[in-house]
């Protein structure tokens, strides 16, 4: 993507008058375009550069109006935004033309009260049935809150927020709806799917999120830059590192610090760390939701390991708090590097046995191939990332493409596949961790001398930032506004199982019940992430 061409084009395309030239968005360029030309531009780069990659939608009240940020990513950064009324705001959905947009703009509906014409589904997403109206991201309480479309069954209870078509079906026409969750056998968060099946086929899903939704990102607003570290810690329990990293990273950026180059490559130790951790993690969720418990019991036994050097390293298994703004906050010694090479060791040869079993073992296979199937078409269609869009054939990985922390300076592959099914997201994260147990041998043999921290001020100077960084499922997107405090004016968070979710209709149409537990295991989801 040339972005110089597409400001020149979108330049062209409307009056300089309607164009605002605006400064300050580090690592993004941008333009600042009327809210009646959103979508237009929108149209312009769908169309005439192909450009259907929208990171996400970040959405702000000023005090004075909404401002509306649509982050697109192609191997560059571009981000369109606009202003609205903060009295009644709407703005003109781009869904038809960026499926993916759906759930982020219904997710900026319910926390800004912002309308967003002509969207297909304005159901709630986050925020419960019984919801005061509050929009929980407003600087003050918005004036006319806007109607939620939710079903009121005969019986007069209500069915969280789950639209008309998906009454219960008529006698007679041969379907009939299932509820699956929020609490289910088959699910390690919780979420609620209808299933509208016909036979064992389903002919149909919807899903609701929102049970765990902790509010996060108005907490950051409330604290300062360093108490956030610990909050934005906690918004992933399998991949909290990454979060910290991208969250330092912006930070430092808007502070203009340089961080020593012994701290990028302990970040990305514990980075690689912790993606073996969650991809491990995943293959046995995986494997105990299709009744392949003896895989299961290996992938966790292994992934005992990975934890033990995290905490050797950091003093924690899960929740680290290794980062701090301008560097880490632990080092390693000789002997610790010894020790851990040592581990790295034995826990790939773990893993290659691990990897021979589920490629001979027939059952697995049966119950993985040609299940839950998308395609490149699909996965663009929906913004999907990380290993789900690997295992379609769409070759993206923000460690190489915008390289961060140490990577720029390590050798690596990018794992794909083609068949875009269950299997191959389960052979493309198999693989991945074979690269990351290189890539922590690599950190480990040419980790640089000197200083792991430098100092940095309490108080951030004025400035916006986008910061992108590979979590262990995919893209992890962090915006940060600073107004001049020790507080961010804005933290907003768009996690990778976000993009995945709205997938799952698709995978799930046309497939058997029985194998619904592969396809939500197949697409290693973290609610939490989503709810935040």
């Amino acid at each position: 993507m040339n972005v110089d061409w597409i400001l020149d084009a979108l330049r062209q395309e409307f009056p300089a008058e309607k164009i605002e030239p605006r400064s300050g968005l580090r690592s993004e360029a941008h333009i600042v375009l009327p809210p009646d030309c959103i979508h237009p531009a929108v149209r312009l780069l769908v169309e005439q550069f192909d450009l259907r990659h929208l990171s996400t939608i970040t959405g702000q009240d000023t005090g004075s109006e909404i401002e509306m940020l649509y982050h697109f990513w192609d191997g560059q950064g571009l981000t369109l935004r606009t202003l609205l009324s903060r009295e009644e705001p709407h703005i003109a959905t781009v869904t038809d033309l960026i499926p993916g947009a759906s759930f982020y703009e219904r997710e900026v509906s319910e926390l800004l009260h912002v309308t967003f014409d002509g969207h297909p589904d304005p159901r709630p997403l986050l925020l419960p049935d019984d919801w005061n109206g509050e929009a929980p991201l407003r600087l003050r309480p918005s004036v006319k809150p806007p109607a939620r479309n939710t079903l009121v069954p005969p019986d007069g209870r209500t069915a969280s927020g789950w639209p008309q078509e998906c009454a219960p079906p008529k006698s007679g026409e041969g379907r009939m709806i299932i509820p699956i969750g929020p609490q289910h056998a088959a699910l390690k968060e919780p979420l609620s799917f209808l299933l509208t099946v016909e036979g064992e086929q389903i002919m149909d899903s919807l899903l609701r999120i929102g049970y765990v939704h902790r509010g996060i990102e108005r907490l950051c607003q409330e604290r300062s830059y360093v108490q956030n570290l610990h909050l934005v810690e906690r918004i992933c329990g399998i991949c909290s590192h990454v979060h910290t990293t991208a969250y330092c990273q912006g930070v430092e950026a808007l502070l203009g610090l340089e961080v020593p180059q012994r701290a990028l490559y302990l970040r990305t130790l514990l980075c690689e760390l912790e993606r073996i951790h969650s991809h491990l993690l995943w293959l046995g969720v995986l494997a105990e939701n299709i009744g392949f418990t003896t895989i299961f019991m290996y992938a966790w036994r292994d992934r005992e390991l990975a934890l033990d050097i995290m905490e050797e390293l950091s003093g924690g298994r899960i929740a680290h708090a290794a980062n701090v703004i301008g560097g880490v906050r632990n080092d390693v010694d000789e002997t610790q590097v010894r020790s851990i090479l040592a581990q790295l060791d034995e826990l790939e040869r773990q893993v290659d046995t691990l990897l021979g079993v589920i490629q001979h073992e027939r059952t697995f296979q049966v119950r993985t191939r040609d299940v839950g199937h998308l395609s490149v078409e699909q996965v663009r269609r929906y913004c999907a990332v990380g290993p789900i869009a690997r295992a379609s054939g769409v070759d993206v990985d923000v460690r190489r493409d915008l390289p961060y922390a140490a990577y720029n300076q390590l050798t690596f592959r990018t794992v794909t596949s083609q068949e875009g099914d269950v299997w191959a997201r389960t052979w493309v994260r198999m693989q991945e961790i074979i690269e990351s147990l290189h890539l922590c041998r690599q950190v480990l043999t040419k980790l640089p001398r000197g200083a792991i921290t430098v100092r940095a001020p309490r108080r951030v100077p004025p400035g916006e930032v986008v910061i992108r960084a590979e979590a262990p499922r995919g893209e992890l997107i962090y915006y940060i506004r600073s107004d001049g405090s020790d507080k961010p004016a804005r933290v907003k968070v768009r996690t990778p199982t976000m993009t995945a979710l709205i997938t799952l209709r698709d995978q799930m149409r046309g497939i058997n019940i029985a194998d619904v537990p592969a396809v939500v295991g197949g697409m290693d989801l973290c609610i939490a992430c989503v709810d935040r």
